[in-house]
């Protein structure tokens, strides 16, 4: 059998972090800047 999951940590205004499972056909949003996701990128 063919299973894939996730899960996702969110952290709450108050600083708890709370489990967020995720399974097939569920939808994962990240929120990343430009500066998070280039940082391995050579300037050019």
């Amino acid at each position: 059998m063919d299973t894939r999951s996730t899960d996702c940590l969110r952290k709450r205004d108050n600083g708890l972090w709370v489990l967020h499972p995720f399974a097939r056909g569920g939808k994962v949003a990240l929120e990343l800047s430009a500066a998070q996701l280039f940082v391995e990128v050579p300037e050019i």
